[in-house]
């Protein structure tokens, strides 16, 4: 996951979590992405689709 996110490896943590959200559809995905948005949400730039980055 660290290579999807972009982030640095780092060392194993305890509070470490992913959380994940099914969806069937990309009008869906736009549909949660502009929830997350909206709950404060930065989105890296790679996970957009052209038309939104």
């Amino acid at each position: 996951m660290a290579l999807d996110s972009t982030l640095p490896l780092g060392q194993p943590s305890a509070t470490e979590l992913s959380i994940g959200h099914n969806v069937t559809s990309r009008q869906e995905v736009d549909a949660v992405m502009g929830q997350a948005r909206l709950a404060g949400a930065i989105l890296n730039p790679q996970w957009l689709a052209d038309d939104e980055a």
